[in-house]
């Protein structure tokens, strides 16, 4: 009786053995699946997060030498890298009102720099009307000049060419080496003026 008790027993504690090593088998192999599930998830996303990357807005394709942009003296202007090796702060600046560039337009005198739409075209209409009747201007002054000078006689136009010829010589003959150079930079000055607003009316143009 008591070796069939003991077989009892030993055949009992077989069998929740048995039990014990099915359900760690089935754990593992859940924890596995898992495991493997969120493996393959982290990955689509990491290659969906380097696909958005690539889509980045650079003006400056990897390997560009961006020149004139080195803030150091002695070290060679930076070169640009791929796009998903900058922070993705750095791309949140674009849609920054604050810091988005806006859109200029300078036209003679008329600067339509932080103006609506409506107020830059009314600024340009002024502007526009102002230089209108500046020329205006210049082309009576210039008709009545040249009317008075069809009046006059030959000896009377001899003696204004004479007088205008003395005037500039009188003039060309006062101004020191000082008055040279500083007419010189002042006709340089004005010079690069009008190149930056051709500049910046271009670049508005082909912004639009």
């Amino acid at each position: 009786m008591s070796m069939l008790v003991r077989a009892l027993r030993a055949t009992h504690a077989q069998m929740v053995c048995n039990r014990a090593s099915a359900a760690a088998l089935n754990s593992y192999q859940s924890h596995a699946f898992r495991f493997a599930h969120t493996e393959a998830i982290g990955k689509d996303a990491s290659e969906h997060a380097e696909a958005a990357q690539q889509d980045l807005p650079s003006a400056a394709p990897a390997g560009t030498v961006l020149s004139g942009l080195s803030i150091y003296k002695d070290k060679p202007d930076p070169i640009a890298k791929p796009d998903h090796e900058y922070p993705n702060w750095l791309w949140d600046l674009l849609d920054d009102p604050a810091i988005k560039p806006k859109k200029a337009l300078v036209v003679g005198d008329v600067d339509t720099t932080g103006m609506s739409k409506g107020e830059a075209r009314a600024a340009l209409k002024r502007g526009a009307k102002i230089a209108r009747a500046a020329v205006r201007k210049q082309a009576m002054m210039e008709a009545k000049e040249k009317a008075r000078l069809e009046r006059m006689t030959d000896t009377q136009r001899a003696a204004l060419a004479a007088e205008t010829e003395a005037k500039a010589k009188a003039k060309a003959e006062s101004m020191t080496i000082t008055d040279t150079l500083e007419e010189e930079r002042s006709q340089r000055r004005a010079l690069r003026k009008s190149r930056r607003d051709a500049i910046k009316s271009s670049n508005f143009v082909r912004a639009a």
